[in-house]
């Protein structure tokens, strides 16, 4: 189980876990489950904060689960999810379920799927900062 650290004052600066292993059967799941206790985290800041998803086609130890916020460690929010191309297709495993957005970026050779929630695109878009 994926614990959410507490005591950190109420901001997260772009804090992360890596829900998975290599049980490809339970990928969708675990990450879903652990983004849904990360929003619980966000929500319980009192702040805007931000959540998404970044998934690793072949490695899925390597899918990550963001938390972020306005923090003092960097004037960073919101992320803006600079050289991800939204609009990208889910892979065929993925159950969409609610209003997601895809996206696509490359860091180096690794190609890498992006996801949020459909609403919070439209907040980090307008760069308003209230995004999630």
């Amino acid at each position: 189980m994926v614990v959410v650290p507490e005591g950190t004052g109420g901001w997260f600066d772009l804090w992360h876990t890596h829900p998975n292993d290599e049980n490809l059967a339970e990928r969708w799941a675990n990450l879903l489950t652990t983004w849904s206790r990360v929003e619980e985290a966000g929500r319980a800041t009192g702040r805007p904060w931000q959540s998404w998803l970044v998934i690793e086609f072949d490695a899925p130890r390597d899918d990550v689960v963001y938390l972020h916020t306005p923090n003092p460690n960097r004037d960073n929010f919101p992320y803006m999810f600079e050289g991800v191309e939204w609009g990208a297709e889910p892979p065929g495993w993925v159950a969409v379920g609610v209003a997601l957005q895809f996206g696509r970026s490359s860091y180096g050779e690794v190609e890498l799927l992006w996801v949020r929630k459909q609403q919070d695109a439209k907040s980090s878009d307008a760069k308003d900062g209230e995004g999630r």
